[in-house]
């Protein structure tokens, strides 16, 4: 038929996802315009080439929907559970490279500045197959002692921060 030639290609399937910045001055989330099938990396590109959402570079940001980390850069959207012709609430926070000691090994943790030094515990135990962890606590290399419930950005925890794991039998 003549008019199926000229009728307009279908609209391409997207999602808009809206981007919470923390740490920065705005508080309204961000939209993005994106296909369920673009990987986590061309949507940190996005956000990047987007000055209204963030001056982050892509390598530095870090998503999180619906309490996951979307760790892996190559994996498509899809993959997170974020689907075409919806909206989806992403988090972006800062990633903090942190390393932690513990009998003088040296750990690289990837971090973020929306966790907790409990987060930065917990991740730490778990690279040590700790799982009695009460008794293990975070201290800084001069031996102040962190508490759990603060932020990282309160406990002044930054990028290139180096830490101690330490055994306390009483906390």
């Amino acid at each position: 038929m003549l008019e199926d030639i000229f009728s307009p290609p279908p609209a391409p399937e997207v999602s808009w996802v809206l981007i919470q910045c923390h740490g920065s001055a705005t508080s309204a989330p961000n939209p993005i315009c994106i296909s369920a099938d673009a990987t986590v990396w061309e949507l940190k590109k996005k956000i990047e080439e987007n000055n209204n959402v963030t001056n982050l570079p892509a390598i530095k940001q870090d998503l999180v929907h619906e309490g996951m980390r979307l760790l892996g850069d190559l994996l498509p959207l899809r993959y997170y559970k974020i689907t075409n012709n919806t909206s989806s609430y992403l988090h972006l926070y800062e990633k903090i490279q942190v390393t932690v000691y513990k009998d003088d090994l040296p750990v690289p943790i990837t971090a973020n500045d929306g966790m907790t030094v409990g987060h930065l515990r917990k991740m730490v135990l778990d690279v040590f197959h700790h799982y009695c962890s009460e008794h293990y606590a975070l201290e800084r290399l001069n031996g102040e002692l962190l508490h759990n419930d603060v932020t990282l950005p309160a406990a002044n925890i930054v990028d290139g921060t180096r830490l101690n794991l330490v055994f306390r039998l009483y906390i």
